[in-house]
């Protein structure tokens, strides 16, 4: 999923992705990659405590995001029972 943010006043415009994993994948030769074959930055973050507290992050200022074909619509959702459970145990 990809969505586009404009930062008027500081850095432009930029995207928000949030990618889903079903395996653990380590980000840093894609990062040098990315910069050195096309001159973009990527800036990498584990602060969500899930998918869906990143998708909400993502898509929280672009109404036109995109999504994978057969992606669930996600605005009609609460968060998941265990939110509450991840980020207390991820404080602790």
């Amino acid at each position: 999923m990809s969505s586009l943010e404009n930062h008027e006043h500081t850095s432009g415009v930029h995207y928000h992705l949030a990618v889903k994993l079903n395996m653990n994948k380590r980000w840093l030769s894609v990062k040098n990659a990315m910069s050195r074959d096309h001159g973009i930055q990527l800036h990498f973050s584990s602060n969500h405590i899930n998918y869906y507290s990143a998708w909400q992050y993502v898509t929280k200022s672009d109404s036109n995001y995109v999504q994978s074909e057969g992606h669930p619509d996600l605005t009609l959702m609460e968060p998941p029972r265990t939110a509450k459970a991840t980020e207390s145990r991820k404080r602790n």
